[in-house]
């Protein structure tokens, strides 16, 4: 650890080696701690119980395809994890949100409408054309 005055603002502060970056990260969390206690385990397990049964290999290389194994299996879940944020991404805006801005797109573009914000003003022969569509364009919204 090494604290750095001399630089830059944007620089300064408090410097940490990348390799104690995960024991730093321990000390600061006991849930991470476990998390990585619990992963570290199961591949000491894993690694013994091929050991086991197959004494005729070097513990280090069964450890390596331990290892080689767990890291695809983690790159995996973690892919996974991401393609699910990114379809939760997709439903974070509410359906009102995108309704009122069908809305606004279709309604512009009338005579004699005045739209602020989400308050709109009708002409009044209009009226029943008017919540013809937006019934449309709720039911179209609704339906994506």
């Amino acid at each position: 650890m090494e604290t750095i005055e001399t630089y830059a603002s944007e620089y300064r502060g408090t410097w940490i080696h990348p390799k104690l970056v995960n024991y730093i990260a321990i000390w600061a969390s006991s849930k991470y701690a476990s998390i990585v206690g619990d992963i570290m385990d199961k591949i000491n397990e894993t690694t013994i119980a091929e050991h086991e049964a197959d004494k005729t290999q070097a513990i280090t290389d069964q450890f390596h395809n331990v290892i080689n194994t767990v890291t695809v299996t983690l790159s995996n879940r973690i892919t996974e994890l991401n393609s699910d944020v990114k379809s939760l991404i997709l439903r974070a805006v509410p359906k009102a949100t995108t309704i009122n801005e069908v809305i606004k797109e279709e309604f512009t573009r009338r005579d004699g409408m005045k739209i602020k914000g989400t308050k709109y003003t009708f002409p009044y022969d209009q009226l029943d054309d008017i919540i013809e569509r937006i019934k449309e364009i709720v039911i179209d919204v609704q339906d994506v």
